[in-house]
């Protein structure tokens, strides 16, 4: 799941973003957002869900003033990556896409598994990587997907905590 972060009065909230509309911000004469545009009005910031909604892949068109991670936006346009600091009109806001591993009963079609080399059949149970979206068996005879501390696949860096169902705030955890 995608999510845009704001302080209100000193508390981090966490606002879920729609994989099926856009994010419309306005930062003067008062912080506003929405998810449908109105026609009329300027605004500062757009969020919009690339195809790749499950990767949590969304893209920020920007006015130039607008910085992430301290850097201004190379052409009012930037891909957002999960924990980048957007400050527009000097409001900080963060994204962040958090996605959790989990054990879960494999339906799809027989595959092997690239760490153990065995069949993934279905109705064992594994653990699809939220990132790459590979399966690894995970039980207590094939705990392949906890086998080391982070995704197997090459490139891969997520980590392999099971059922983790912290959500990220900024100050909180790091």
């Amino acid at each position: 799941m995608s999510y845009l972060i704001m302080n209100n009065a000193g508390i981090w909230k966490a606002t879920e973003l729609s994989a099926a509309a856009g994010v419309f911000l306005r930062t003067s004469p008062r912080m506003e957002t929405g998810n449908k545009y109105k026609p009329g009005r300027s605004y500062d910031l757009l969020l919009l869900p690339l195809n790749d909604y499950s990767l949590g892949r969304y893209v920020l068109i920007a006015k130039n003033s607008t910085r992430v991670n301290g850097s201004s936006v190379a052409g009012s346009i930037r891909v957002l990556r999960d924990r980048d600091e957007i400050v527009a009109n000097r409001i900080r806001m963060y994204y962040s896409h958090q996605s959790f591993a989990k054990r879960e009963q494999y339906s799809g079609e027989y595959r092997e598994c690239s760490i153990c080399g065995c069949t993934i059949t279905p109705g064992e149970t594994v653990v699809q990587c939220p990132m790459c979206l590979v399966c690894y068996h995970e039980s207590e005879d094939f705990p392949c997907w906890s086998s080391d501390s982070t995704c197997p696949t090459y490139g891969c860096d997520f980590e392999t905590k099971l059922d983790q169902q912290v959500l990220w705030l900024p100050g909180a955890v790091l």
